[in-house]
């Protein structure tokens, strides 16, 4: 499930969307993860988690996978533009997670 497809109020966390763009992007490009991970230093395990944002990015990963892709590392990082589930003023500027219920 890509973060468009997402439920309405399940916000994706900021290492899951990182994650879905360096996976769209390698596999726009061919590039395997075993590929990847060898060209990130890091086992195929590591970076499967990475991908689905059980593990968190550091700075340094990504630089090395921004350069590894070719791309800018602002390709990687959402902005508050790229937000698929932007907070509404109704919501009381609070993004609900889960099935939490809406509070006021």
């Amino acid at each position: 499930m890509n973060v468009e497809q997402m439920p309405r109020g399940i916000a994706p966390s900021l290492d899951e969307q990182i994650g879905e763009r360096v996976m769209m992007t390698a596999w726009r490009q061919h590039l395997s993860q075993t590929k990847l991970a060898t060209a990130l230093d890091m086992s195929q395990p590591t970076l499967s988690r990475k991908l689905r944002g059980d593990r968190p990015w550091s700075a340094a990963e990504l630089v090395r996978a921004a350069n590894v892709l070719k791309i800018s590392i602002t390709d990687l990082v959402p902005t508050t533009h790229d937000d698929p589930h932007p907070t509404r003023p109704d919501e009381g500027g609070v993004r609900r997670q889960g099935l939490e219920p809406r509070t006021r």
